[in-house]
């Protein structure tokens, strides 16, 4: 398993760019839908549901990138942006004035995930099983 952002790519990438700003919640989700394309169902919801909370509780109007890599048995998700959304987890170490969302998000939706740095950006990468 690749830790953190992985740079070489194994399997068909899908690049997006979404805007935190809740009134474009609707179109985001399509955004992801589209990407996700023939995903069953339970876990395109899984992947949106996550997506959701972390563009949703982001700084609104920051521009937020996600990575999305659908492979075999697993889809693996990254976001990054100045002003996205952390889990509230101590172990983070992010200041009071940047945003957060429930950790419990990504302890019941996601299989496997870390927070990370690059470029001065704050990331996130996720895993999700398929079913």
């Amino acid at each position: 398993m690749t830790r953190g952002f992985s740079e070489r790519r194994e399997a068909a990438l899908v690049r997006l760019s979404v805007d935190a700003a809740p009134q474009r919640l609707r179109e985001n989700l399509a955004k992801v839908n589209e990407a996700l394309g023939d995903v069953e169902l339970p876990t395109k919801r899984r992947v949106r549901l996550i997506v959701s909370e972390i563009v949703g509780h982001s700084t609104e109007g920051d521009e937020i990138g996600i990575e999305i890599v659908v492979m075999s048995e697993t889809i693996r998700i990254e976001l990054a942006g100045r002003g996205l959304a952390l889990p509230d987890h101590p172990s983070l170490h992010h200041s009071e004035a940047s945003p957060s969302f429930p950790l419990w998000v990504l302890n019941e939706l996601a299989d496997h995930w870390d927070a990370d740095r690059r470029q001065g950006e704050r990331g996130i990468w996720l895993l999700v099983g398929r079913v």
